[in-house]
């Protein structure tokens, strides 16, 4: 039951960093194709900054808890 647990998560944190790409990609584009203010190509550098950690963060998870099961 704890195997089919931390599947069903592993498949939720999966989908948040799927989310989280599609996220970063259409503000990667909002930086290239947009006349923007100097501070608001500021906010979306640090939010973008802010879901590539997140990104990370999540993957970094998926990594430990595979190497905790696999070891």
């Amino acid at each position: 039951m704890k195997r089919r647990s931390l599947t069903g998560e592993r498949t939720q944190i999966e989908e948040i960093i799927d989310v989280l790409q599609k996220k970063e990609r259409l503000e990667e584009d909002a930086l290239k194709d947009e006349a923007l203010s100097i501070e608001k190509a500021g906010e979306l550098r640090d939010e973008a900054a802010g879901v590539i950690r997140s990104i990370l963060d999540l993957k970094d998870l998926l990594k430990k808890r595979h190497a905790r099961l696999a070891g």
